[in-house]
């Protein structure tokens, strides 16, 4: 719904900067072209399209419960808009994980924000992701509503059972 995106992307306008982020180096910027779920975007970077997983969150899957919600807000906020990301890691793709940002604006956080991400807490231990999550959960934002919500690891994991047997 509507009032989903602008959850989102208020949280996006109103989300400060943290201060215990990365140095400024490693910076990735470009337009999104493209959203592939909750929590991965491809930005063109130069005449180069770079994949960006977005550090400290993990967004439900697709064919789970909010996922397709979540991918929707994370477009509808930054599609086809200039974002920096700071890059913190690679995963075992080779893909950038990183912290995104419109301006001074943090993405990662305002998905947690508005109960559509997890903080995923076995790579990040950042307070801020933390108490998000919390607040979310607290005021029963989206994927919060439900009594007993399926982290997407535990998701992941799932499916790959049910795939070996």
């Amino acid at each position: 719904s509507v009032a989903i995106y602008g959850l989102v992307a208020a949280s996006i306008s109103h989300s400060a900067y943290g201060r215990d982020a990365e140095p400024r180096s490693n910076i990735h910027a470009g337009e999104v072209i493209a959203v592939i779920d909750g929590d991965t975007i491809d930005i063109l970077a130069g005449d180069e399209p770079v994949r960006i997983r977005l550090e400290g969150i993990d967004a439900p899957e697709d064919g789970q419960a909010f996922g397709a919600q979540a991918k929707q807000a994370l477009s509808r906020a930054i599609f086809a808009t200039h974002i920096e990301a700071i890059e913190v890691d690679r995963d075992r793709w080779g893909w950038i994980i990183g912290r995104v940002h419109i301006g001074k604006r943090d993405v990662n956080l305002a998905m947690i924000r508005a109960g559509m991400a997890w903080h995923y807490i076995e790579f990040s231990d950042e307070k801020a992701l933390a108490d998000a999550q919390a607040e979310a959960k607290d005021k029963r934002r989206r994927l919060w509503r439900d009594d007993d919500p399926t982290p997407p690891w535990e998701y992941r994991k799932q499916q790959r059972t049910e795939a070996a047997e």
